[in-house]
């Protein structure tokens, strides 16, 4: 950068300041007398020395005033350019950064651009390899279609391939279950030919023995039918017998209570009986005493409303006796009636045992037969039946 023009202002007006004060310095050396120490007045020559100094300092004062104001100025350019300068610094230190930038973009953006050659490259290389992968796994992937294909075919549908590919396991290919069928089937030929006669005689047997079977069925029906009715008679007569029973408890009740009223009632017929005596006495006069005197009066009034109480509850006693009459014969019929049932129930009870014993007698069944139908029912059950 050049010198500063503000620089060489400065520089100047102090020049010129210091040649003023050298210059003021050095005039009032030549007048060093004053009026005290000089007795005798000045010289014209003096006088004018002097009147000529002040002149000069005016006019040095003067245009030391004229240089700071200058001077002054002169800064204030000097500040002004400076600020201007400043300026200009930073917009060329801008322009210089910028340029700086621009370069190191370009720099950036011619790497950037290898960068995205080489990536591009390899983009197409991995692109390569893939469809190279794809074309591989296509004809790999129909390869095994055609395998499982074959393998389902001889493994067959009902046997998954995971249990094929177990080791250890029991899994058997499609030539080994043909070669042991073929075994079973020779072991049956020979057991078929071997066994031949022996079905040809069964079957003469079972066309034998078919009137039997059908006999051992009928039979075993009705049993099991007769047994049938023979458990809801018995249920049936457990019923009845369990009603007798609580009848017979009412009624014996029925019995004590009937007991009880008729006592009741022969107390109240001599009650009453008294009662008219004693009525036909104070009407005759001859009622009791009290304390030596008859009583009459309201005391027979009383007597008389007594015998109608009495008299009341005889009458209600004997209807409730007579009801109580009535439900007795009623539980009696009723007694009488089931025991009729439980006696009819026990002669059938009776006759279908004897139906079954001479069932059991006339019916001829082989020894096998009968052996099953008895191993058919509990033992007990035929001990009770019998």
């Amino acid at each position: 950068m050049g010198n500063d023009p503000g620089d060489s202002n400065k520089k100047e007006p102090s020049k010129l300041v210091a040649a003023n004060g050298a210059k003021a310095n050095t005039k009032p050396t030549k007048t060093t007398t004053s009026p005290k120490d000089d007795a005798p007045k000045p010289d014209q020559k003096d006088v004018q020395v002097a009147g000529d100094e002040a002149v000069s300092q005016a006019v040095d004062i003067k245009t030391n005033r004229d240089l700071n104001l200058a001077l002054e100025k002169e800064r204030r350019c000097s500040s002004k350019w400076k600020h201007q300068l400043q300026i200009v610094k930073e917009e060329l230190l801008k322009k210089i950064e910028e340029e700086e930038r621009g370069n190191s973009d370009v720099n950036k953006s011619e790497k950037e651009a290898k960068e995205t050659q080489e990536w591009k490259e390899k983009y197409n290389q991995t692109n390569a390899k893939l469809l190279e992968i794809q074309a591989s796994r296509a004809i790999l992937s129909a390869e095994v279609s055609k395998l499982q294909h074959a393998l389902h075919r001889e493994v067959g549908d009902h046997i998954p391939i995971s249990k094929v590919l177990e080791e250890g396991g029991d899994w058997k290919g499609r030539s080994q279950q043909i070669c042991i069928l073929k075994d079973k089937i020779a072991d049956l030929k020979s057991k078929l030919q071997k066994q031949s006669a022996n079905v040809v005689e069964h079957n003469h047997n079972d066309n034998f023995d078919s009137a039997q079977k059908r006999e051992y069925e009928q039979i075993s029906a009705k049993f099991l039918a007769c047994r049938e009715d023979l458990k809801n008679t018995r249920q049936k007569l457990s019923a009845i017998l369990a009603r007798r029973n609580v009848l017979e408890n009412e009624l014996k009740v029925a019995k004590e209570k009937m007991s009880l009223l008729v006592g009741k009632s022969d107390n109240d017929d001599r009650l009453i009986a008294a009662l008219r005596l004693e009525l036909e006495a104070q009407r005759q006069g001859q009622g009791p005493t009290l304390y030596g005197q008859k009583v009459g009066g309201p005391l027979s009034l009383d007597l008389v409303q007594r015998q109608h109480r009495l008299a009341a509850s005889f009458q209600e006693l004997k209807r409730h006796c007579y009801q109580q009459e009535l439900q007795i014969q009623a539980q009696a019929e009723l007694i009488e009636y089931l025991r009729a049932i439980a006696s009819s129930q026990h002669e059938e009870e009776v006759m279908k045992d004897n139906s079954y014993d001479v069932v059991n007698g006339t019916s001829e069944l082989s020894m096998t037969s009968k052996s099953s139908l008895l191993s058919q029912f509990d033992p007990k059950e035929l001990l009770e039946l019998q």
